[in-house]
C-alpha cells in the first residue's frame, strides 16, 4: 500500500508497470535536455564564467577561490581575491570534469543524467505519497515546464541543486515510512550535500527535524531521529566548515555570501529585483568595503542591514512581503532567454503556474483525506523556500530547486479527484 494514497495494495505486474512508467519518464527527461538548446547564440553568463574560473582555479592551481587584480575581482571593485565566496557543491562538480577530461564539455551530458533521474525521484515522491496517479502526473509536469532541460545545458548549479534536494527528499520520505535510522542519517546527509551546493537550505533540517518529532509517531523516538537528522547533516558539512575556519579563523559553514545578499533586498532603496550596490551606496563605498578582508566585508554589509531594520522596521516589513511577492510572480528570466529546442520554442508549464498548482493540490489532498502526515515534507520545502526568499534576492532562477516537489503536490490534484471518484461510487453502492 502506497503510504498517504488510502488505494488498496497492488499487485507486482501493477507496481512493475508503474516503475517501468516513471523509468520512461525519467529517460524523457534525459531526452529532453540532450535535444535542449537555446534558439540563438548566447553569450555566457557572469554566474557560469564565475563557477568555471573556481573550478579551473581549484583543478589546475590546486586552490579555491580567485585573485585581487583579476576577474572578477576587477569588476566588482575588490582589492582582494576570496576564499570562501561561492559554495563548494557545484565548483567541486566542475572541477572534477577539468581534472579528469581537460575541459567541461561533458558536463551538460551528465547534467542532463541528472534532470532525468530528478524526473523518476519527482515521480517516486509522489508514488509514496499520493499514489500511481501522482506518480505519472509529477513526472509530466516537470518535463512540461522545460526547466530542468534548459537549466542543464548551462554551467549554474540549479541542475545539480535541484537533484540533491529532491534525493534528500526522497530519502527522507523512505526513512519517514519504513522508520529507518539509517535512511534518516542518509536524508541529513544528502541534505547537506544540498546545503554545500546551495546555501539557501542550510536552515532547512529544522524545520524537517521538527515535523519527525511530531510525525513519527513516540516523541521520543521522533527525537532521537530528529537528531540523527541533524548531526548527519552537520557531519556532511564539517569537512567544509572546518577548512573555512583553518582559513578564515571563524566559523562560516558554507560561504561568506550571506550578509552581501541581504543587503541587496534590505536597504531603503531596494525593489526586489537585482541591482548592483554601486546602485545603493555609491562606487567609492563598495570599494572601501570591498578593500576589507572577507569576514570585514560581510562585518560592513551586516551593519547595513542592521542599522536598516532598526532604523525602519516598518519599513523593512514590507520591504519583506514585497520580496515574498516577488519570489512568486517574477519571470525567470534564463527561460525567458533560453528555453528553446533549436529554432524552435514549443509551449510550456511556466513554473509560476505550478505553484498555485501545488497550492491547490494540498488543498484538495487534505479534503479527499489523503494527505497524511508523511506528505508533510514537501509542503515544509515550499513553505521555507518561500519564507527564506522574503529576506534574500528573490529572482525567478532561484525557485528552480523545489520544482520537483511543486509538481509533486501538483499532481495530487488527479490523485484527490479520483479519491473523491471512488468515495462516491462507494457511496451509491452502500444500502440505505
Amino acid at each position: 500500500m502506497t503510504a498517504g494514497s488510502g488505494e488498496e495494495p497492488r499487485g507486482p505486474r501493477t507496481k512493475r508497470a508503474i516503475w517501468i512508467a516513471i523509468g520512461f519518464l525519467s529517460l524523457l527527461g534525459v531526452i529532453q535536455s540532450l535535444l535542449a538548446k537555446p534558439p540563438v547564440h548566447r553569450p555566457i553568463l557572469f554566474d557560469e564564467r564565475r563557477f568555471k574560473l573556481y573550478a579551473t582555479n581549484l583543478a589546475d592551481r590546486g586552490f579555491f577561490g580567485d585573485e585581487a587584480g583579476k576577474w572578477p575581482a576587477t569588476v566588482e571593485l575588490r582589492s582582494i581575491g576570496y576564499q570562501a565566496q561561492l559554495p563548494p557543491g557545484y565548483v567541486f562538480f566542475l572541477a572534477s570534469f577539468r581534472k579528469l577530461f581537460g575541459s567541461y564539455r561533458l558536463v551538460p551530458f551528465v547534467q542532463a543524467l541528472l534532470a532525468g533521474a530528478t524526473v523518476g525521484l519527482a515521480s517516486a515522491i509522489a508514488l509514496r505519497l499520493f499514489g500511481p496517479i501522482a506518480a505519472i502526473t509529477a513526472g509530466m509536469l516537470v518535463l512540461a515546464t522545460g526547466v530542468l532541460a534548459t537549466y542543464s545545458r548551462l554551467y549554474l548549479s540549479e541542475t545539480l541543486a535541484t537533484f540533491t534536494l529532491t534525493a534528500a527528499m526522497f530519502v527522507l520520505v523512505a526513512g519517514f515510512a519504513r522508520r529507518s535510522l539509517v535512511l534518516i542519517a542518509a536524508a541529513g546527509v544528502a541534505f547537506g550535500f544540498a546545503a554545500l551546493v546551495r546555501p539557501q537550505s542550510l536552515l532547512l533540517p529544522i524545520p524537517i527535524a521538527l515535523w519527525i518529532v511530531l510525525a513519527w509517531g513516540s516523541r521520543r523516538s521522533g527525537a532521537v531521529a530528529a537528531l540523527i537528522l541533524v548531526g548527519s547533516f552537520a557531519f556532511a558539512l564539517m569537512p567544509w566548515t572546518v577548512r573555512n575556519y583553518s582559513r578564515l579563523h571563524t566559523f562560516v559553514p558554507v560561504s561568506t555570501m550571506t550578509w552581501a545578499n541581504l543587503f541587496l533586498v534590505n536597504n531603503p532603496h531596494a525593489t526586489g529585483l537585482f541591482r548592483i550596490p554601486e546602485g545603493f551606496i555609491g562606487a567609492d563605498e563598495v570599494r572601501r568595503i570591498r578593500s576589507l578582508d572577507e569576514l570585514g566585508q560581510e562585518s560592513a554589509w551586516r551593519k547595513f542591514v542592521v542599522d536598516y531594520w532598526k532604523a525602519e522596521p516598518a519599513d523593512a516589513a514590507k520591504g519583506w512581503l514585497r520580496n515574498g511577492r516577488v519570489y512568486l510572480t517574477v519571470d525567470d528570466t534564463v527561460m525567458r532567454l533560453y528555453y528553446g529546442y533549436g529554432a524552435r520554442q514549443p509551449p510550456r508549464l511556466d513554473h509560476r503556474i505550478l505553484l498555485i498548482l501545488a497550492g491547490a493540490g494540498t488543498t484538495l489532498a487534505a479534503a479527499a483525506s489523503i494527505f497524511k502526515r508523511s506528505s508533510w515534507p514537501p509542503v515544509i520545502v515550499v513553505l521555507y523556500s518561500m519564507g527564506f526568499f522574503c529576506f534574500f534576492l528573490p529572482e525567478g532562477r532561484y525557485r528552480v530547486p523545489m520544482l520537483p516537489l511543486m509538481a509533486v503536490l501538483a499532481a495530487a490534484i488527479p490523485a484527490s479527484v479520483w479519491a473523491f471518484a471512488r468515495r462516491g461510487r462507494h457511496d451509491e453502492t452502500v444500502p440505505t
